[in-house]
Protein backbone atom coordinates (compact mmCIF):
# COMPACT_ATOMS: atom_id res chain seq x y z
CA UNK A 1 0.00 0.00 0.00
CA UNK A 2 2.76 2.60 0.81
CA UNK A 3 4.55 1.85 -1.99
CA UNK A 4 1.38 2.28 -4.01
CA UNK A 5 0.86 5.91 -2.39
CA UNK A 6 4.67 6.50 -3.51
CA UNK A 7 4.13 6.03 -6.53
CA UNK A 8 1.23 7.84 -7.49
CA UNK A 9 2.86 10.91 -5.39
CA UNK A 10 5.98 10.32 -7.52
CA UNK A 11 4.06 10.13 -10.96
CA UNK A 12 1.87 13.00 -9.55
CA UNK A 13 4.74 15.17 -9.34
CA UNK A 14 6.75 13.97 -12.34
CA UNK A 15 3.21 15.21 -13.85
CA UNK A 16 3.15 18.40 -12.01
CA UNK A 17 7.15 19.33 -13.38
CA UNK A 18 6.57 18.56 -17.35
CA UNK A 19 3.16 20.85 -16.67
CA UNK A 20 5.45 23.88 -15.14
CA UNK A 21 8.17 23.38 -17.70
CA UNK A 22 5.63 23.65 -20.51
CA UNK A 23 4.09 26.90 -18.70
CA UNK A 24 7.35 28.17 -18.36
CA UNK A 25 8.16 27.38 -21.69
CA UNK A 26 4.98 29.70 -23.13
CA UNK A 27 5.40 32.64 -20.61
CA UNK A 28 8.98 32.76 -22.00
CA UNK A 29 7.23 32.69 -25.45
CA UNK A 30 4.36 35.13 -24.41
CA UNK A 31 6.96 37.54 -22.72
CA UNK A 32 9.24 37.52 -25.98
CA UNK A 33 6.19 38.47 -28.43
CA UNK A 34 5.28 41.14 -25.87
CA UNK A 35 8.91 42.40 -25.92
CA UNK A 36 8.84 42.15 -29.64
CA UNK A 37 5.69 43.95 -30.28
CA UNK A 38 6.51 46.84 -28.09
CA UNK A 39 9.48 47.49 -29.54
CA UNK A 40 7.68 47.24 -33.15
CA UNK A 41 5.44 50.25 -31.20
CA UNK A 42 8.18 52.14 -30.04
CA UNK A 43 9.57 51.80 -33.83
CA UNK A 44 6.53 53.58 -35.30
CA UNK A 45 6.85 56.01 -32.93
CA UNK A 46 10.37 56.86 -33.27
CA UNK A 47 8.87 57.13 -37.27
CA UNK A 48 5.56 58.09 -37.48
CA UNK A 49 5.29 60.67 -34.37
CA UNK A 50 7.88 62.65 -35.88
CA UNK A 51 7.68 66.38 -33.56
CA UNK A 52 5.81 68.72 -35.93
CA UNK A 53 9.07 71.27 -35.48
CA UNK A 54 11.27 68.80 -37.37
CA UNK A 55 8.61 69.24 -40.07
CA UNK A 56 8.80 72.91 -40.31
CA UNK A 57 12.78 72.53 -39.90
CA UNK A 58 12.77 70.85 -42.85
CA UNK A 59 11.08 73.11 -44.71
CA UNK A 60 12.95 75.45 -43.52
CA UNK A 61 16.36 73.79 -44.78
CA UNK A 62 14.60 73.13 -47.87
CA UNK A 63 14.15 76.52 -48.80
CA UNK A 64 17.84 77.78 -48.02
CA UNK A 65 20.00 74.59 -48.83
CA UNK A 66 17.62 72.94 -51.48
CA UNK A 67 18.50 69.06 -49.91
CA UNK A 68 16.82 67.48 -52.39
CA UNK A 69 18.12 69.14 -55.47
CA UNK A 70 21.61 69.26 -54.59
CA UNK A 71 24.14 66.19 -54.90
CA UNK A 72 25.10 64.19 -51.94
CA UNK A 73 27.68 65.55 -49.48
CA UNK A 74 27.88 68.88 -51.56
CA UNK A 75 27.50 70.99 -48.25
CA UNK A 76 29.94 71.71 -45.78
CA UNK A 77 30.33 73.37 -42.21
CA UNK A 78 31.71 76.62 -43.57
CA UNK A 79 28.52 76.73 -46.24
CA UNK A 80 26.47 76.20 -43.47
CA UNK A 81 28.26 78.65 -41.25
CA UNK A 82 27.92 81.01 -43.78
CA UNK A 83 24.59 80.77 -44.24
CA UNK A 84 24.27 81.21 -40.74
CA UNK A 85 25.94 84.85 -40.66
CA UNK A 86 24.17 85.70 -43.91
CA UNK A 87 19.94 84.82 -43.86
CA UNK A 88 19.56 81.56 -41.92
CA UNK A 89 20.89 82.22 -38.33
CA UNK A 90 19.35 79.15 -36.43
CA UNK A 91 20.50 76.78 -39.20
CA UNK A 92 22.98 75.12 -36.55
CA UNK A 93 20.35 74.68 -33.90
CA UNK A 94 18.10 73.10 -36.27
CA UNK A 95 20.13 70.98 -38.27
CA UNK A 96 21.35 69.52 -34.66
CA UNK A 97 17.52 68.85 -34.01
CA UNK A 98 17.02 67.15 -37.32
CA UNK A 99 20.19 65.11 -36.95
CA UNK A 100 19.01 64.59 -33.03
CA UNK A 101 15.79 62.77 -34.20
CA UNK A 102 17.12 60.64 -36.63
CA UNK A 103 20.09 60.01 -34.27
CA UNK A 104 17.05 59.12 -31.55
CA UNK A 105 15.98 56.34 -34.17
CA UNK A 106 18.88 54.77 -34.75
CA UNK A 107 20.22 55.07 -31.01
CA UNK A 108 16.74 53.40 -30.36
CA UNK A 109 17.87 50.49 -32.98
CA UNK A 110 21.16 50.44 -31.64
CA UNK A 111 19.83 49.48 -28.03
CA UNK A 112 17.08 47.11 -28.96
CA UNK A 113 14.56 49.42 -27.89
CA UNK A 114 13.40 50.31 -31.57
CA UNK A 115 12.28 47.72 -34.71
CA UNK A 116 14.73 47.60 -37.35
CA UNK A 117 12.59 46.98 -39.92
CA UNK A 118 9.70 49.37 -39.18
CA UNK A 119 12.06 52.23 -38.73
CA UNK A 120 13.47 51.52 -42.36
CA UNK A 121 10.18 50.81 -43.85
CA UNK A 122 8.85 54.22 -42.81
CA UNK A 123 11.77 56.55 -42.37
CA UNK A 124 14.68 54.73 -43.88
CA UNK A 125 14.93 57.01 -47.25
CA UNK A 126 14.58 60.22 -45.67
CA UNK A 127 17.22 59.19 -42.97
CA UNK A 128 19.46 57.73 -46.00
CA UNK A 129 19.19 61.14 -48.08
CA UNK A 130 19.79 63.46 -44.95
CA UNK A 131 23.39 61.42 -44.12
CA UNK A 132 24.13 61.66 -47.54
CA UNK A 133 23.77 65.24 -48.26
CA UNK A 134 25.39 65.88 -44.79
CA UNK A 135 28.33 64.07 -44.46
CA UNK A 136 30.93 66.22 -45.36
CA UNK A 137 28.94 68.39 -42.28
CA UNK A 138 29.15 65.65 -40.01
CA UNK A 139 32.60 64.77 -40.95
CA UNK A 140 34.10 68.56 -40.93
CA UNK A 141 32.45 68.87 -37.17
CA UNK A 142 34.02 65.55 -36.00
CA UNK A 143 37.37 66.78 -36.87
CA UNK A 144 36.60 70.63 -35.00
CA UNK A 145 35.41 68.47 -31.92
CA UNK A 146 38.09 65.98 -32.18
CA UNK A 147 34.90 62.84 -31.77
CA UNK A 148 34.29 60.14 -34.19
CA UNK A 149 31.21 59.00 -32.28
CA UNK A 150 29.10 62.30 -32.88
CA UNK A 151 26.36 60.71 -35.16
CA UNK A 152 27.76 57.25 -35.13
CA UNK A 153 24.52 55.36 -34.99
CA UNK A 154 23.22 57.45 -38.00
CA UNK A 155 26.23 57.03 -39.98
CA UNK A 156 26.03 53.18 -39.42
CA UNK A 157 22.33 53.01 -40.29
CA UNK A 158 22.44 54.98 -42.97
CA UNK A 159 25.30 53.50 -44.83
CA UNK A 160 23.52 50.06 -44.43
CA UNK A 161 20.14 51.15 -45.48
CA UNK A 162 21.84 52.39 -48.66
CA UNK A 163 23.10 49.32 -49.38
CA UNK A 164 20.07 47.58 -49.11
CA UNK A 165 17.70 49.71 -51.08
CA UNK A 166 16.02 46.90 -51.82
CA UNK A 167 13.44 46.00 -49.36
CA UNK A 168 14.11 42.36 -47.34
CA UNK A 169 10.90 41.83 -46.81
CA UNK A 170 8.34 40.80 -50.00
CA UNK A 171 5.35 43.08 -50.02
CA UNK A 172 2.14 41.56 -48.61
CA UNK A 173 -1.38 40.87 -50.62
Amino acid sequence: MDITIQTISQIAITISLIIAIFQLQFLRKQMKSQHDWNRRITGIEFAVFVDPAVREINVKLEKHLHIWSRSPGEISLSEIQKLASQEYPEIMVDLQFVLGSFLKTTSGIKHGVADERICRDLRGGLLVHYYRFFCRFIEDLRKIRGDQSIYESLEFYAKKWDQNTVSLRKPTG
